[in-house]
């Protein structure tokens, strides 16, 4: 086994299924060593090791379950997905399961990343399906981080999930400005039909705050006096990330206040909109059926004003028109129209 300096490199491409990294004495650090190594690096206390899988297969499988010797529960879980966030303690290390989401791009992106991280005394395993951007941003941030390499398994952890739940923030940030440009454009171009755009943002935040309430509470656990498994000091970072999951709840529970007022604007205007629409088709109703009403008497069997005048065609519609017009002029000034 070779040994490497602190010195920071790019990290293995996003599409390997495996990347090992061991931080020795939270000096030196080694990389992409044999995977038979792990139980060499685990077994000095002194010696911090990330295992990052993407992908697992029976190989990677095989891994967890015989190098690390994890249940097979557990494992099971990791392997296939699809699970709410939680946290699980078992004999030796905890089993964590947390979402994250892409980082920041123009396109807003919601859809959260699923990540299972097994917490042992001096180890941390991730794993996942697909690449999942924030933890190579945690890697990036580890590798930078000196003096605190040394502080072990509770430095790498707070890393790992401070940098998973941080992606969350320019996420609802741009969430937040989609919603003051659809709340504009309600009154700007009430012509068009914004429900499908609101109604999208939110189930979008519904989903956040899906994964976000309960990581709230995985984090308080580790908050908890009774977990051995990191010193003291590393509290108040997990009370940080604690702090930041909770303000996004927060903010996610304006946004949704938001959201449904600009539902509730949006039929407001449309409902304005119908009600001066049926307003001015009124006024020319009444104008048309006064029109209609003059003329279906003159062309009756009835004796009606003028009908023997020579130009009395005429003066019926000068007659008409005049009324018309004066009652148009009227529901102007009334703004009716």
């Amino acid at each position: 086994m070779s040994n490497e300096s602190s010195e920071v490199s790019a990290p293995v491409a996003a599409d390997s299924e495996l990347r090992l990294i061991a931080c020795i004495g939270g000096k030196k650090l080694e990389r992409d060593f044999p995977s038979a190594d792990i139980s060499e690096y685990i077994k000095d206390p002194a010696t911090t090791v990330w295992v990052d899988i993407c992908n697992p297969g029976p190989a990677e499988e095989q891994l967890l379950s015989e190098e690390f010797e994890f249940h097979p529960l557990a494992v099971e879980d990791a392997c296939k997905g699809d699970q709410r966030p939680k946290i699980e303690e078992y004999a030796g290390y905890l089993f964590i399961v947390a979402y994250t989401l892409p980082l920041q791009s123009d396109e807003l992106d919601l859809t959260p990343l699923e990540v299972h991280a097994f917490i042992g005394p001096n180890y941390v395993v991730t794993v996942h399906r697909g690449p999942v951007p924030p933890l190579d941003e945690a890697y990036r941030r580890w590798v930078r981080g000196g003096a605190m390499l040394g502080a072990g398994v509770g430095f790498l952890s707070y890393t790992v999930f401070d940098t998973m739940v941080d992606a969350f923030f320019p996420t609802i940030d741009r969430l937040s400005d989609v919603v003051d440009e659809r709340q504009q454009d309600i009154f700007d171009h009430p012509e068009q039909n914004f429900v499908p755009d609101i109604l999208k943002i939110k189930r979008g935040i519904v989903e956040l705050r899906r994964v976000l309430a309960p990581m709230r509470d995985v984090f308080a656990m580790l908050l908890r006096h009774d977990m051995s498994l990191f010193a003291p000091e590393s509290r108040i970072y997990f009370q940080n990330v604690y702090d930041h999951v909770t303000r996004q709840l927060e903010n996610l529970e304006v946004l949704q206040e938001l959201a449904q007022g600009a539902l509730e604007a949006y039929m407001t205007v449309l409902s304005n909109r119908l009600n001066a629409t049926m307003q001015t088709l009124t006024v020319y109703t009444i104008g048309l059926a006064f029109l209609g009403a003059v003329f279906g008497a003159w062309g009756m069997n009835v004796e009606v004003p003028f009908a023997n005048e020579k130009n009395a065609f005429w003066i019926i519609v000068s007659f008409v028109l005049t009324v018309i017009l004066a009652g148009l002029g009227w529901a102007r000034y009334r703004r009716w129209l």
